[in-house]
């Protein structure tokens, strides 16, 4: 049986280099643990998301991400709603 992974991130890596910087798989990561409580985000991966060099709310929306995913995850989508989650400040990409 074949598993079928579009739209999810599976941390692979073909997102990057990101022209921002942006750790892309690691942000997906904490992402897809804050949707697993949503109303409660555990403060450990606030903290780590907080902690990271360059944050969703850096992404540009170049879209270099999206184009080399073999899996046609919403990147831009999913930075976007981590600086929504974690409170970092409004996405550069969805201000455009």
């Amino acid at each position: 049986m074949k598993n079928d992974f579009r739209g999810n991130c599976v941390y692979c890596g073909h997102c990057q280099p990101c022209p921002s910087e942006i750790d892309i798989a690691t942000v997906n990561k904490y992402m897809d643990i804050a949707r697993l409580t949503p109303e409660h985000v555990p403060p450990s991966i606030k903290s780590h998301y907080q902690n990271l060099l360059h944050r969703g709310d850096e992404c540009i929306g170049c879209r270099s991400c999206e184009k080399r995913c073999p899996f046609g995850v919403p990147v831009i989508e999913n930075m976007a709603e981590a600086s929504r989650v974690f409170g970092m400040g409004g996405n550069k990409a969805s201000a455009e």
